[in-house]
């Protein structure tokens, strides 16, 4: 069964879109990078190291502890789940 397209479930996917995108831009510098690089814009950590100079295990790292903070932070949004 397809899921409804109302206005209110319209609203939330934005309000839910914007608030991951805030959630982002607070991730210190070097995670937010590592983290939009892989999972916003879809690269390699090969590609990745390539850009940025940096070795593949730091990388996976500063992913990581990117995920890690966004996770703590939107679940707090919502504390229900």
């Amino acid at each position: 069964m397809a899921e409804e397209r109302t206005p209110e479930r319209l609203l939330s996917q934005q309000q839910v879109a914007y608030e991951l995108e805030q959630a982002i831009q607070r991730l210190p510098p070097l995670y937010r990078e590592a983290f939009v690089l892989k999972h916003v814009e879809g690269l390699s950590y090969e590609e990745m190291e390539e850009i940025l100079g940096v070795n593949s295990d730091t990388l996976k790292m500063r992913v990581y502890k990117g995920r890690l903070q966004l996770s703590r932070e939107l679940a707090s949004l919502n504390p229900t789940r």
